[in-house]
């Protein structure tokens, strides 16, 4: 399970990680691949815990990655320039008169 979601958070964040977490993520799996054969429940619940800190930390970085474009920008700021610049506005109110 733990190794299907590495993959797949890999493979899925792919393009928006660097090497260096790539590198540890793919070397988490490893680990853990090898720890299954062995039967010992303490080694594979570490490199388990392992796998699944390097996954958060992937997933974190490209957060990251995504949150840094518009970092400028306060939050909710929009351009409010009018395409209608020019035009005379008018305000009023209506009411309705009966016939």
């Amino acid at each position: 399970s733990a190794i299907y979601t590495a993959e797949k958070a890999l493979k899925d964040l792919e393009d928006k990680l660097d090497d260096a977490t790539k590198e540890k993520v793919n070397e988490g799996v490893q680990k853990v691949r090898g720890v299954i054969e062995s039967d010992d429940s303490d080694k594979i619940r570490s490199a388990t815990e392992e796998l699944m800190e390097s996954v958060q930390a992937m997933g974190a970085a490209a957060y990251q990655q995504t949150e840094q474009p518009g970092m400028g920008e306060a939050p909710g700021a929009e351009d409010t320039t009018s395409s209608d610049e020019g035009e005379d506005v008018v305000d009023g109110e209506f009411t309705e008169e009966e016939e």
